[in-house]
């Protein structure tokens, strides 16, 4: 049997300031339903509940992401966020960010593509957001 193996990808879903629990279920189902419309092989979902101005450093969530990344026995093709701004927002910081998963092989899809989130659509051979 041969054929395209579809994308590998992580979730990041940070849930801070969403408290109904109606409302978390629409925000992660949506980055849920997105990977699967493209048919994304969902390797993980990690769930982060920080403010965009703790440093993503510090956030058990995206130390998650970064573990999986770095390591060599997962096959991570790509990491989906609702929007990067869910990470960090400051534009520099999303560079790094971006050049950190360009080094490591790995796409950076936003569900919403804001302005920030330009830059990072696209890189993958797939369609834009």
């Amino acid at each position: 049997m041969s054929g395209v193996q579809p994308a590998g990808v992580l979730l990041y879903l940070n849930v801070y300031g969403i408290e109904d629990i109606a409302d978390r279920h629409t925000y992660m189902h949506a980055s849920y339903e997105y990977a699967q419309a493209l048919d994304w092989h969902i390797i993980d979902a990690v769930n982060d509940n920080a403010a965009t101005d703790a440093p993503h450093g510090d956030r058990p969530g995206w130390r998650a992401i970064v573990q999986h990344v770095e390591n060599p026995a997962t096959a991570v093709d790509g990491i989906v966020f609702h929007s990067l701004d869910d990470l960090v927002q400051d534009p520099a910081q999303q560079d790094e960010v971006r050049a950190w998963a360009a080094r490591h092989g790995c796409f950076i899809r936003s569900l919403l593509a804001t302005e920030s989130d330009a830059a990072a659509v696209g890189d993958d051979g797939g369609e834009s957001s």
